[in-house]
């Protein structure tokens, strides 16, 4: 059996990259609201920022998976390019995350 061809259900294709979106979405966010202190004040007037952020994220997570989940191309998706996926995002965010705090 060859890895490339063994397709996972749409399900999992769908939140993997649901995942892969909010991995960078977080990213992304961290940057904007530590660059913007209008978008951190408004976040701490909710409640703390990063409760608001981990909720930001993991709506966008579920939905986009719910989303996803039923698109066509979820049913075509093999795991090995799904975990490539997850890996490239996870690296670059983190590359992120690390290079933007240490150079603010």
């Amino acid at each position: 059996m060859n890895p490339s061809e063994t397709y996972v259900s749409p399900s999992a294709a769908g939140y993997s990259i649901a995942a892969v979106i909010a991995i960078i979405l977080n990213t992304l966010l961290t940057w904007a609201k530590e660059s913007y202190p209008p978008l951190l004040a408004a976040m701490k007037s909710l409640a703390h920022h990063w409760v608001v952020h981990g909720v930001i994220i993991a709506l966008v997570f579920l939905v986009l998976g719910h989303i996803l989940s039923k698109q066509s191309f979820a049913r075509r998706m093999n795991g090995v390019t799904l975990a490539a996926y997850l890996c490239v995002a996870t690296v670059l965010g983190g590359i992120g995350l690390v290079g933007f705090f240490l150079i603010i």
